[in-house]
């Protein structure tokens, strides 16, 4: 018996048979194995023909076999997953990868029908939540995710398998393009199972993510769902009190590592953004050769050249130029900016975290200046919090910062609260204002 099998100009097999010894191949035929034509079979047409070398190839990126699988439709996340684990033979079986210049898409990725519509926040230009697009989020998020250090990239199908269920709803929240919560929901007849909700950054404060979800909870009411359920860990109590604290859930064991949250679809727990808090656009103190004042939003280009140059090639300063902006713009925060001399030392923000309490975020490296200026800029800090309502203020700084430089905080009044939910162990101090 003689295989054989038959690509196309580009490489793509189209044909693959078996004819006897006596029978004349078809035109353009290339013989083969019983073993090659096999693998060829269960390809799902990912292996590539390259005539001039004589050679097959077949692509080595697992995440590229998922996104190329589930553009045929039929798959869920999980069971393409599931598909891409069992071609590794046929992998391995071409050594070769694809080249890039094949198209391995053959038609749009596989799309949900979705009735929910893009909404836009009108608290926040440039906020919108809208259904998660395949072939148009999957990449953004997954790097947003590894960025975050959620997931590394070879643990692309953690993410992945989690998509695309039968029954199932993804809420995708983006500012500017950049990917703010991901949710996937199991929707049944009157109820939506929240599975996965996936925070890109620990640094926006609780009553944050419950209004993003206001849009989501009025699309599950028009449609006859009356309550969302959900699993949290039992070594997340800090997260379960927040929930209770927004979202007014009912939460009831289910075994020893578990919680169950059940709750209820109340339009009445959302209280909208709150107002930036200032003490107007001229407001400053200034003590001898130092200055506080609020920062202007025509200010911010100044204030990022100023975090820029304060952290000089430090791989860390992608960070505070990030958050910056999302303080400002997605949790109202204030900007103070600190100034000796006349020259700009320090910046900060301050922004409503809950029940009378301001977070505070330092931006720049310690300055090189004498600690009895820190403590001046930090009471003048006090007193701008003090002035605009504030009675607790609150600031997290990562622990071996902390333990690198403990004279930085040496004073009074200031509480420490260890956090370890986070990449790294955190130090939250709190200072009592009143």
């Amino acid at each position: 018996m003689r295989y054989y099998f038959l690509p196309d100009n580009n490489g793509k097999i189209i044909q693959c048979g078996i004819v006897d010894n006596e029978t004349a191949l078809p035109a353009e035929a290339i013989e083969t194995t019983a073993e090659t034509v096999s693998n060829i079979s269960v390809s799902h047409g990912l292996v590539r023909w390259h005539d001039k070398k004589r050679q097959f190839s077949f692509p080595k990126n697992d995440d590229r076999i998922w996104k190329t699988l589930m553009s045929e439709g039929g798959y869920t996340g999980s069971s393409a997953v599931t598909e891409v684990k069992d071609l590794q033979t046929v992998k391995n079986a071409f050594p070769l990868d694809t080249p890039a210049s094949v198209d391995l898409t053959e038609g749009n990725f596989f799309k949900w029908s979705s009735t929910f519509p893009e909404y836009s926040f009108p608290e926040v230009a440039g906020l919108i939540v809208r259904s998660f697009d395949l072939e148009k989020d999957f990449d953004n998020v997954l790097q947003a995710a590894i960025d975050a250090g959620i997931y590394t990239k070879k643990e692309w199908s953690l993410l992945a398998e989690r998509l695309e269920s039968p029954r199932g709803m993804q809420f995708l929240h983006i500012w500017n393009n950049i990917p703010i919560q991901l949710e996937l929901y199991q929707m049944n007849e009157l109820t939506a199972n929240a599975f996965r909700t996936i925070h890109f950054s620990k640094a926006r404060p609780y009553w944050f993510w419950r209004e993003l979800m206001k849009p989501v909870f009025s699309w599950m009411i028009e449609r006859g769902i009356e309550k969302i359920i959900s699993n949290i860990s039992t070594e997340r109590s800090d997260w379960v009190e927040a929930l209770k604290r927004n979202f007014n859930p009912k939460v009831v064991p289910v075994n020893e590592n578990t919680w169950g949250a059940i709750y209820p679809l109340d339009l009445a727990i959302f209280k909208g953004w709150p107002d930036r808090k200032t003490l107007g656009k001229n407001w400053n103190i200034e003590q001898d050769n130092i200055l506080v004042r609020e920062m202007s939003e025509n200010e911010i280009p100044r204030v990022k050249q100023f975090i820029d140059l304060s952290w000089k090639d430090n791989p860390r300063k992608a960070l505070p130029l990030e958050m910056l902006e999302q303080q400002y713009f997605l949790d109202k925060a204030t900007i103070l900016g600190y100034f000796l001399n006349g020259k700009m030392t320090g910046i900060s923000t301050l922004r409503y975290r809950k029940d009378g309490t301001v977070n505070l975020t330092a931006y720049a490296p310690q300055p090189s200046i004498p600690h009895e200026v820190l403590f001046k800029f930090r009471d003048i800090t006090y007193e701008w919090a003090r002035l605009v309502g504030y009675s607790k203020l609150t600031s997290f700084i990562e622990k071996k910062l902390l333990d690198r430089n403990p004279g930085i905080y040496d004073h009074p009044g200031y509480k420490v609260v260890t956090h370890t939910q986070y990449r790294t162990t955190m130090y939250e101090l709190e200072k009592d204002l009143k």
